[in-house]
């Protein structure tokens, strides 16, 4: 479902690229699934989904700093060279 909301590939590639071996078997369990066909999917999610330039410049530029998975206080520590103590004691 993501691939058809948010790409732009043809139905016949999205069923290759999941695995499929047919166009007719991936629509068929596609639609026992979810009620609804791939192009019907498709139509509805892009119906109800914002694009991108909707979402604010703040959101997108904090989503594309690098190395968010490291806290403010370890950061202040690896440039102080330890000099910053921990704020939990690591186990060995």
């Amino acid at each position: 479902m993501t691939l058809l909301r948010d790409t732009d590939l043809g139905i016949t590639e999205i069923a290759f690229a999941t695995g499929w071996e047919s166009l007719g078997t991936f629509g068929r369990i596609f639609r026992d699934v979810t009620g609804r066909s791939p192009g019907a999917m498709r139509s509805e999610a892009r119906a109800g989904t914002p694009r991108l330039d909707h979402v604010p410049a703040c959101v997108l530029k904090a989503a594309q700093r690098p190395d968010l998975t490291i806290a403010v206080l370890e950061k202040r520590r690896r440039a102080q060279k330890d000099k910053v103590r921990p704020s939990t004691r690591e186990a060995t």
